[in-house]
């Protein structure tokens, strides 16, 4: 063992044993009557002291515990004033003695750091739930596991941004009550949203019947075009899906409108302490939510770069050259696409 000189010694004891309010008893030579005490006895027995008095009478720890002729610990021993003690029974020169040390503030820090623990545990839960909402189990594995991170201070990227809308919502929201309205938009918001999920995007706003998402911010093998435009049949198939079953039951059918375009745009996280999201800032942002708007119901409309981009995977005849006046960016071509079944089959 290091040899330490004894002022040193003295320092760490007295680090150790401040706030343990240590007691100790010499036992007599048979191991099992006290011979000697010393300490705040008062605090671990409620039982006053004697010479002479059994060992095992001060807590029910020690009953066939003694005698004891080889060094013990046990710690953690709770008492009946709801505090903890550590023992130790200590064999020296024929002697057996017992120390007993109040370990009450140890185990407080260490049940607060466990709370503490528990707590972020929980908060990082809810965290991960919360960004899963918005971003998709795929993209949020890969941000906990350190494989990609969103910048705060904001990048310029290349992505493609997807916006979708219920059409003739309005009315439909006018005739019925709220529980109706309600129960409606989250049935089709939820096929919307999931469908957007499953293709690596991400959820930047619901904007009531309808969404902004985004895709390619996360390095992905498909472009960011054929990724949107998949999430975009997708959300037509299962909006039919959702009719046909809507139909069975009586219930009104809605249809959505959807609009796509790609470029270059800022994308990072926004907000104050208090609030923050992820966006994205572009012209070709301002686009999409211009051609969503246009978007007839089963339609999809298409800026030029992104119809570009998926003219080695699907179909062209699929896709109709038109011209569209669009507020604030002016006249422009736009290819429109009729949801078919069979667009989903690559070329």
């Amino acid at each position: 063992m290091l040899s330490l000189p004894t002022h040193l010694l003295q320092y760490l004891s007295d680090i150790h044993l401040k706030g343990l309010n240590p007691a100790w008893i010499k036992l007599d030579h048979d191991g099992l009557h006290i011979a000697e005490f010393y300490g705040d006895w008062a605090y671990y027995c409620s039982k006053p002291l004697s010479v002479g008095m059994a060992a095992d009478a001060l807590h029910p720890v020690l009953f066939g515990l003694l005698p004891m002729t080889e060094n013990f610990h046990l710690s953690q021993i709770s008492l009946e004033n709801d505090g903890f003690f550590d023992l130790d029974i200590l064999w020296h020169k024929g002697v057996c003695w017992l120390l007993f040390s109040d370990v009450t503030a140890i185990m407080q820090r260490f049940q607060d750091m466990q709370q503490t623990s528990n707590n972020l545990h929980l908060m990082n839960s809810r965290y991960k739930q919360t960004l899963e909402r918005h971003m998709g189990s795929l993209i949020v594995e890969k941000v906990h596991s350190g494989d990609f991170q969103l910048e705060e201070e904001g990048v310029r990227q290349h992505i493609t941004t997807l916006f979708v809308d219920i059409r003739s919502f309005t009315v439909f929201n006018e005739a019925h009550d709220a529980q109706v309205v309600m129960s409606t938009v989250n049935q089709y918001l939820d096929v919307m949203l999931k469908s957007v999920l499953s293709h690596a995007g991400i959820v930047d706003k619901i904007t009531g019947d309808g969404a902004m998402t985004v895709f390619g911010v996360m390095p992905h093998e498909q472009s960011s075009e054929i990724l949107a435009f998949e999430a975009a049949l997708m959300m037509m198939e299962h909006t039919l899906a959702l009719n046909a079953k809507r139909a069975k039951n009586n219930l009104e059918q809605l249809k959505i409108g959807i609009g796509i375009a790609s470029g270059e745009a800022v994308v990072g996280i926004v907000g104050t302490h208090e609030r923050r999201a992820f966006t994205a800032f572009g012209r070709h942002v301002n686009l999409a939510a211009r051609l969503e708007s246009k978007a007839p119901a089963g339609f999809i409309l298409l800026d030029d770069p992104t119809k570009q981009a998926l003219r080695n995977n699907y179909d062209q005849q699929s896709f109709d050259l038109t011209h569209h006046h669009l507020k604030g960016i002016g006249d422009m071509p736009v290819w429109q696409v009729k949801y078919t079944s069979d667009l989903w089959l690559p070329v």
